[in-house]
């Protein structure tokens, strides 16, 4: 592995075993992973003052513990845009296990302030890595940080994306919160092909085996919207029928 060059899987390279799997390749996915990892290699080819900070650990028995610290800490402090959060949880660990914790603790906040000021990039949910990021404080960092975003996306919008991206946790948790009538106000303000996409995403949790709580509730929400609009004409009554509800 070390002759032929292989270092590590990125996401790059899990879309592109997605596609040898399934047979065919997702032009969106791909060119997504495509574009984030050529920004990593131009941010590399500018700074890699990090990685040569972990040579120095990695290389040596030297006893200089204090000096591989320093150097990788500043390389940290000086790349975080460019590290990972699996690679960033090891920076972590390894100076909680040497004693550096107040600098641990500054290179977590560090790390949440200077990131792009995106959802996904601290989205642990949809890291192929997440498993790997053990410590605690950073896990608890990027919930925090997480959960900071607001989703400003309305009823039509969620369940579109729902329809259309599949089961993204954010998106299930925003639709379940979304009030009766934010669902009544989608069904009344939509129609054809995109009318018939929102009820089919809000109401297909109840044929799912083993469906959580949040999917029920959004489609109990969206079948009360139904009934509303079911009960305001006969015409209305008979289309909501077509999808099981019964006024």
């Amino acid at each position: 592995m070390d002759s032929y060059g292989y270092v590590w899987t990125d996401d790059f390279d899990l879309v592109l075993i997605d596609g040898v799997k399934d047979g065919y390749f997702n032009p969106d996915k791909t060119k997504k992973a495509g574009k984030e990892l050529h920004d990593k290699v131009l941010a590399s080819k500018a700074s890699n003052s990090f990685s040569l900070a972990w040579d120095k650990y990695h290389n040596s028995f030297d006893d200089n513990q204090d000096d591989v610290l320093d150097t990788m800490f500043a390389a940290f402090m000086a790349d975080i845009p460019q590290i990972d959060p699996l690679n960033m949880n090891g920076t972590i660990v390894l100076f909680k296990q040497l004693g550096r914790n107040a600098q641990a603790v500054e290179m977590i906040e560090a790390y949440v302030a200077k990131r792009p000021q995106e959802r996904a990039q601290f989205d642990l949910a949809e890291y192929p890595f997440a498993n790997e990021v053990s410590d605690p404080d950073v896990v608890e960092a990027f919930r925090a940080k997480c959960e900071s975003f607001k989703d400003t996306r309305d009823a039509a919008s969620l369940m579109l994306d729902l329809k259309n991206k599949g089961f993204e946790e954010q998106t299930l948790i925003s639709l379940a919160a979304i009030p009766v009538d934010g669902f009544y106000k989608a069904f009344k303000e939509n129609e054809g092909r995109t009318l018939r996409q929102m009820i089919d995403a809000s109401l297909q949790f109840n044929r799912i085996l083993n469906a959580t709580p949040i999917m029920l509730e959004s489609s109990k929400r969206a079948r009360a919207a139904l009934e509303m609009i079911g009960k305001e004409s006969a015409i209305n009554a008979r289309r909501v029928a077509k999808y099981g509800i019964k006024v």
